[in-house]
This record gives structure tokens, sequence and C-alpha cells, in this order.
């Protein structure tokens, strides 16, 4: 049996630690870049669902909604109306009438020192009516007159929009205020106010004519049992 040469038999063995090294390497290289491409993955999913949040989060602090009732306000501006045609919803194709009017509400704070109350800036909103099932709404907007005095049951709404300075050309922003109401209250003291034209709906007579006789029959009941 030949005996090999022992220089020999060591290169062949720094030769295949080198290959097995060079093996090792690559695997490892590969799986890092695995690694680096999964985590970048990550990382752009993770930005993309926080942008998502935050958009989101914008959104909803643009369109605040808040529940009001009884909500005084003044009006400042005759009432405008317009027509919309819903898409969707229960109005989707029907056309409905919708009353637009300037309005404010005057703010109020406490004084902590003297506890009286502070007058602070109005709050300036756009009140809209959207017209309903056997409601004239457009009897309505002529009923109501710049300095009138109302109270409101419905939402209040908030979202912002960009809008160009006419002055210095600058994207500005700014935020609009609506009050969708439900409801309208008149008070009937306020001052300024001259008289109020009311006809009496005929099925409001017809309900109150039947209604009498019940009462006369209950009243007679009563009197009855007085003589007992």
């Amino acid at each position: 049996m030949t005996e090999l040469d022992p220089e020999l038999i060591n290169e062949v063995a720094i030769y295949i630690t080198q290959l097995q090294l060079k093996r090792t390497q690559m695997i490892i290289k590969d799986k890092q870049a695995k690694a680096d491409a999964l985590e970048e993955k990550l990382n752009l999913l993770t930005k993309e669902k926080g942008e998502f949040k935050m958009a989101e989060n914008n959104e909803n602090e643009k369109n605040q909604s808040e529940k009001v009732q009884n909500y005084k306000i003044y009006i400042y501006q005759n009432p405008e109306m317009t027509t919309i045609v819903p898409k969707t919803g229960k109005n989707a194709g029907k056309t409905i009438d919708v009353m637009s009017v300037k309005a404010l509400h005057r703010n109020y704070e406490i004084n902590d020192t003297t506890g009286e109350f502070v007058k602070k800036d109005p709050t300036f909103m756009t009140l809209k009516k959207y017209g309903e099932e056997h409601e004239d709404l457009k009897q309505l907007s002529s009923l109501i007159k710049p300095g009138m005095q109302l109270r409101v049951n419905g939402y209040l709404t908030s979202h912002e929009y960009e809008f160009t300075d006419q002055k210095t050309g600058e994207l500005r922003k700014q935020t609009a205020i609506e009050l969708n109401a439900n409801s309208l209250m008149l008070d009937l003291s306020q001052k300024g106010l001259k008289g109020i034209n009311f006809e009496q709906q005929k099925q409001n007579e017809q309900t109150v004519s039947q209604a009498q006789p019940q009462q006369s029959q209950v009243q007679s009941k009563v009197d009855a049992t007085k003589d007992l």
C-alpha cells in the first residue's frame, strides 16, 4: 500500500475545509438575505398599517359627531333651499329638500375668581335640516329670520377642508361645523317676535271632535259618582 504524502493530505483537508466554509457562508448569506427581505416586508406592512391607522384617526377627527339637545343658536342670515338626490339609503333616488342657514352658538365660561360668566368667542356653524315625509320645509324656511333664536335637537359635525387664501395665495386649512337638525323649537317669549299665523289642520280638528264626547262621558260618570 502506497503511503500518501502528508503535505498532500494536509492540502486536501484545507481545501475541503475551505469548501465547507464557503458553503456555510453561502447558506448564512442566503438566510440573511431572506431575513432582511422578511424584515423589510414586515416594516413596510407595519408602516402601511400605521399610515392607515393615522388616516383613519384623521378622518375620525375630521368628522367628529356630537349629539346635542336643546342647543341654543342665533340665526344671522336668511335660509337657503337646495335639493339633493341620495344614491344610497332609504331615500335613494328621491328628491330631498335641504334647508341651510348660517347660525352661531354663544359660548360662556365661569370665572373661578369672581364666579361670573365670561363671554367667549362664538361658534359659527351651518344649520341644516333635511326634508322628511309630510314636512313642508319651504314653509319652515320662510318662518326663520335673521336675529331669531332657536333651540335644536340634532348632531354637531365638524370636518376639515383646505382652501387657497386669496390675499397670500397660501393653502390653508379650516374646520367647518354643521348642525344637522332633527327638530327645531322656537322660544315664543323672545324679543322681536311679532306674532305667529297658525291654521289648525283638519285631521287635528277631527281628533279633537272625537275626543270631546269621550271627555263628556267621563265627566258625566264622575258627576254621577259624586251623587252617590
